[in-house]
Order: C-alpha cells, then structure tokens, then sequence
C-alpha cells in the first residue's frame, strides 16, 4: 500500500466541484493534476484518462495524461500522448516539454529533444522549467556552452530555485574553463 498524504485545499476545492459538474473536463484534469502532486498516481491517471474521454480534441488535457504517464515510468506512452497533444495545440508550452523530457530518454531521439524543449522554452517566456530541461540535456551531451546559455535563461526566468540553477551554470563554467565567471555564478548561488 502506497502513503498519499492529505487532499490538499485545492484537491478538495475541486473535487467538491466536480460532484455539481461530472463532465467537466477541466475540472477533472485539474484534479488529476492536483492528486499527481500529492501522490495519488494511480487515482490520477484513472481520472486524466477520464477528461480525455470527455474531450479528446484538448491538448492541455492530452498534455496532463502525458505528464501522469512520465511520472508513473512510462515515457513510451507519454510520448505518444505528448506528440498528440503537441499536433492538437501546437502553442502549449507543457506539451512540447513533456515530449522533450520524453525524448530525452534515448540516444537516438535527443535531437528532437532538444528541438522540443528550445520550442517549449519560446512558448513559456517565463517558466524555467523547460531552460533547465534543455541545459540538463545539454550538459549530458557535454554541449557545455549551450548548457551555460540555457542554464542562464533559466535563472532570468527564476526565482525561487535560481540558486539551483546558477550552481549548475557554474559547473558549465567550470567544464567549459571559465573559472572566473563559474566562481561568480557560484559565489552569487
């Protein structure tokens, strides 16, 4: 038996609203989502699976099954959905990062990786999540200047977690044998 720790107020706000709305798909994606965070996988992805029978045209909803999908190991069917959601909402930053942390997992497929999350970047001016996925990526390829670029788009568009962010840019730096801006980037981390 799996421990999920409490609804949060949000988990409970929704699922109060989804008894007076049964079919509405962004409610139930909403809560997918919410129960995603708290733990309850499984309950998640039975609901997202859910929303996306009420409205398989939605990309944000194929996007949230796809981000259930990873988060339960299997990036084979949370690519397929991405890559759906991704053709019915090409503008939907998730989706493009979904697919590239999808694609991230095999050699062969990190050039559309890394072509999926610059997209995701572009269309999620400030979240710096996808950034960090694209530096993270990049550092793994040993592609250190294009991970020191991406890891510095990422604190720009950071603030809680930008100490993370300017520590891994230092090592990008660092690798790249910039010691003195990789001491700054650290010093200020």
């Amino acid at each position: 038996m799996t421990f999920s720790p409490s609804p949060s107020d949000d988990e409970r706000f929704l699922a109060g609203l989804l008894e007076r709305h049964p079919d509405d798909s962004e409610i139930i994606r909403r809560l997918a989502l919410a129960m995603l965070e708290r733990g309850a996988a499984p309950e998640a992805e039975r609901l997202a699976r859910r929303a996306v029978e009420l409205a398989p045209g939605d990309g944000a909803t194929l996007a949230a099954l796809g981000q259930i999908l990873r988060r339960r190991g299997r990036p084979d069917d949370a690519r397929a959905v991405f890559e759906q959601a991704t053709r019915l909402a090409p503008d939907l930053a998730v989706a493009w990062h979904g697919l590239g942390e999808c694609l991230t997992t095999r050699p062969e497929t990190h050039a559309a990786a890394i072509e999926a999350l610059r997209r995701a970047t572009a269309l999620a001016p400030l979240d710096p999540h996808p950034a960090t996925a694209l530096a993270g990526l990049m550092m793994a390829l040993r592609r250190h200047d294009d991970a020191m670029t991406a890891f510095r788009l990422a604190a720009e568009r950071s603030s809680p977690g930008i100490g993370d962010i300017l520590n891994n840019l230092g090592v990008a730096l660092e690798r790249l044998e910039r010691r003195d801006e990789a001491v700054a980037a650290l010093r200020t981390a």
